[in-house]
């Protein structure tokens, strides 16, 4: 007697956590990525959730998203993420959006490019079609059919035991962020202090917990003009990574790249060696968002755009006034990545203070750096000089460009 058994995967998400059914019928957790992904369609920040709240939403500049000119729009949730949205400058409908979503390894950014809108029977117009793009994975959701109000819809009773850590809500703070971070340069030693120096040489040791606990020496260079230099051998070679103020390289062995377009204009910006007092010349804007819970310490979270348009995040302990945390997004992973970094235990090196205690962590890396010693104004300038080794590679770059 002829017989066909059809089974299928399931997946859901109930607007907190997301599972998968397996063709054996177990349960598991839905993958970070994929709950991301879910997130980004139905959860409170997706622009179908009609009753959003931002902190804080801002114009920034036109940009090309989606084969569309669009203005690009700041927006900032009560949770201090924040994110861009495209709107068709013609037409005046999202074309796209770019958004932070954490997990336990840290922020992934997701992509989505809204499209094929149609007009709904109640009048509105709604994309039948979205791409959503999170780290290296594409997703495509076609529409057969939307419909809006359905009678008798219910939220799916949730297959999965896991949860969402809770997330830390900003409290409103009228302190200027120019006051803050006038604040912040007087803990450090104030505006003399770090003025008075041309160079530094940092040492210390680099502990990566995800490669085979790996630890290794690490010096760091730093000079006016953005010049920058940093050592540390890893298990496949020398590491090095450079700029002598407009060439900004990275070598493992004999491999190299040049980091160009947002990646460079991000590490020259960087590289500032007086970066550290906020020159207002150099930003668009610096707004309080409010204060907020960082590591059990209440911090002020400032938001500040450079003039290329570049949004990054700092945090200021409330008390002390230094700095816990600084995020901003990688360009150099095509702006899929976030990274923060945190600072701890500063000390007194010569007349300011250095966080002995530096952390590196994104989605799938952490790495701490130890600061041993620091000594200032000693560097000699062939430091930030492209390596020979290197010039050849740089050369077969700028032919190739040429041609």
């Amino acid at each position: 007697m002829p017989f066909v058994g059809v089974r299928q995967p399931e997946c859901g998400y109930d607007g907190k956590n997301g599972w998968a059914v397996d063709f054996e019928r177990k349960v598991e957790p839905l993958p970070g990525s994929e709950t991301v992904f879910f997130r980004a369609l139905v959860g409170n920040s997706s622009p179908l959730y009609f009753s959003r709240e931002f902190r804080l939403t801002r114009t920034l500049d036109i940009e090309r998203f989606g084969d569309r000119d669009c203005y690009r729009v700041l927006v900032v949730f009560p949770s201090g993420d924040h994110a861009f949205e495209y709107y068709d400058v013609e037409r005046g409908l999202l074309v796209g959006a770019i958004y932070p979503y954490v997990d336990d390894d840290g922020a992934l950014n997701i992509r989505l490019t809204w499209s094929d809108y149609r007009r709904l029977g109640c009048g509105l117009r709604a994309p039948y079609q979205i791409d959503a793009e999170v780290f290296g994975q594409r997703y495509i959701l076609r529409a057969a059919e939307i419909q809006t109000d359905e009678a008798g819809f219910s939220i799916p009773v949730s297959k999965s035991k896991s949860a969402l850590p809770p997330t830390p809500t900003l409290k409103p703070d009228s302190k200027p962020a120019q006051a803050i971070i006038a604040s912040y340069i007087e803990a450090m030693g104030g505006e003399a202090a770090i003025r008075s120096h041309s160079s530094v040489h940092i040492s210390g040791q680099l502990r990566h917990p995800g490669r085979d606990k790996l630890s290794s020496p690490i010096e760091v260079f730093a000079a006016m003009t953005n010049r920058f230099a940093l050592k540390l051998q890893l298990t496949e070679g020398l590491y090095r990574q450079g700029c002598d103020g407009r060439r900004f390289w990275r070598a493992t062995g004999t491999n190299v790249s040049f980091a160009t377009g947002k990646d460079l204009e991000q590490r020259l910006a960087e590289q500032d060696f007086a970066g550290v007092l906020h020159a207002p010349e150099t930003f668009r804007s610096m707004e309080t968002l409010g204060t907020i819970n960082v590591d059990g310490k209440a911090c002020f979270q400032v938001l500040l755009v450079r003039k290329n348009g570049e949004v990054f995040d700092e945090f200021y302990n409330a008390k002390t006034g230094l700095l816990r945390r600084q995020r901003c997004t990688l360009e150099a992973s095509g702006g899929g990545l976030d990274m923060v970094q945190t600072c701890d235990d500063y000390r007194r090196f010569g007349n300011q203070l250095v966080p002995a205690r530096q952390v590196y962590s994104g989605p799938g890396f952490s790495e701490e750096v130890t600061v041993s010693t620091v000594e200032w104004d000693k560097v000699p300038d062939t430091v930030f000089e492209l390596p020979s080794d290197l010039k050849v590679a740089w050369d077969r770059k700028t032919s190739a460009a040429a041609k």
